[in-house]
């Protein structure tokens, strides 16, 4: 029984996103000219998201707390940048890798057993991802909905948009504010999804090779106690029989070393293409955990506002949650591996040629597992729940030290404001 793409939640879903954002394998002319067209169209949105937050840091100059608020949306959008650019670069290696992924994991035959584990796996998939959409849509809803709040009550000159766009342009009043605000939900919805989208297909694939590592384990059990069942070819000398029983054991055994060498090769392409956007997206999320928290203890933000930035510090805790906790189940499952391995019925074979080769095979995987599988930032550390714990630590601080920084420079600029309007005022 093998895994179906169109039935399983996960992989349709994280199919689903990836073709929004112009990332999939082609299986016809018409699916090239479409994910071609996602990604120009992304690309082009992405653009103009930058460009008019870059636009609106520009002419804010005197207000912190606007300040931070169009660094937190700029360094959002500048994340998606970056992410585009990596997988860009590695367009046709995210080809491969689905294609390998649909081949020899998501659409091969598994026991039932097996089926279970991945079941379980499907159903991690499906927390994480609802996750991820809930947070993202929570952010993106908050945009949308600020300026329908705050427009309550105004006139038709004095109206905002999601992000204030410097044009020369009536943009306050009908139609030009109606088209821009459409403009707007467009490119902050495509950003939004570039910005989880990646995500979301790291984690799959994570969660699936932990998957692969758990049915490797049973494969492993079983490789002893399947083999002391009688052959089915009668032997009357015990010596033969034996001797089938390691050459089916050590074939077994084989089978599953090649199988685990094609889980390391598969790891390493996951490493190689997400390794940097691990990093950058641990930086980010860690940077804007910071802004995000000192704009809450402020306790100057608008209320519209203060929504947005829950749902900012919602969505960085579950981007880090998620990147920590699923690179730290493929460490785990991986070193689970060896006592697997130590504990099986090695020593039920005869000291023979064969059970000779069996117990080399085992020390051999033994050996292998002391370095276990996992996923590093840009090379730097390797991903697990402590990194989870110890930049939690290091936000906390830097929340604190930034409440402190940001208290003195409000002081200092509302003095500079003040003078610079009446030099007499404050003499």
């Amino acid at each position: 029984m093998g895994l179906d793409r169109d039935h399983y939640f996960s992989i349709r879903v994280t199919r689903f996103f990836l073709r929004l954002t112009g990332f999939w394998i082609v299986e016809s002319k018409r699916d090239e000219m479409v994910i071609d067209f996602a990604l120009i169209y992304t690309r082009v949105a992405v653009l103009l998201a930058a460009v008019i937050l870059s636009l609106d840091l520009y002419h804010l100059s005197e207000d912190l707390y606007d300040m931070v608020f169009t660094i937190c949306n700029l360094m959002t959008v500048l994340t998606v940048v970056f992410k585009l650019l990596i997988m860009t670069w590695h367009r046709n290696s995210v080809a491969n890798l689905i294609s390998f992924s649909l081949n020899e994991f998501w659409h091969k035959d598994y026991k039932s057993t097996e089926m279970d584990i991945l079941k379980n796996c499907e159903r991690q998939c499906i927390v994480l991802i609802l996750a991820f959409i809930m947070s993202a849509c929570g952010t993106g809803c908050s945009y949308m909905m600020r300026p329908i709040i705050e427009n309550i009550g105004k006139n038709e000159t004095d109206r905002i948009h999601p992000i204030k766009v410097w044009l020369d342009l009536p943009l306050a009043t009908t139609p030009y504010f109606e088209i821009m605000y459409f403009v707007e939900i467009l490119i902050t919805t495509q950003v939004a999804i570039c910005f989880f989208c990646f995500d979301i297909f790291l984690c799959v694939l994570n969660i699936h090779v932990s998957g692969q590592l758990e049915i490797l384990q049973s494969r492993l059990e079983c490789i002893y106690d399947e083999n002391r069942i009688e052959s089915p070819k009668m032997y009357s000398d015990e010596k033969l029989k034996n001797l089938e029983k390691s050459s089916i054991a050590y074939n077994k055994l084989c089978n599953c070393i090649k199988y685990h060498e094609m889980v390391i090769w598969y790891v390493q392409q996951i490493e190689r293409i997400f390794t940097i956007i691990i990093l950058g997206q641990m930086l980010t999320s860690s940077l804007l955990t910071c802004l995000v928290g000192f704009q809450l203890l402020s306790g100057i933000v608008e209320i519209t506002k203060r929504y947005i930035f829950i749902a900012y510090m919602c969505g960085c805790i579950v981007q880090l949650i998620t990147y920590t906790f699923t690179c730290n189940e493929i460490t785990v499952a991986s070193l689970q591996l060896a006592d697997v391995a130590f504990h099986a019925d090695w020593y039920v074979t005869p000291y023979d040629k064969g059970g000779r080769s069996i117990r080399h095979g085992i020390k051999f995987l033994v050996q292998r597992t002391q370095r276990p599988l996992c996923l590093t930032a840009g090379g730097f550390f390797p991903v697990s729940l402590d990194s989870f714990t110890k930049v939690i630590i290091l936000e906390n601080i830097m929340i604190a030290i930034l409440s402190l920084l940001g208290n003195q420079y409000s002081n200092v600029l509302f003095y500079y404001t003040a003078r610079k309007r009446n030099p007499c005022c404050l003499i």
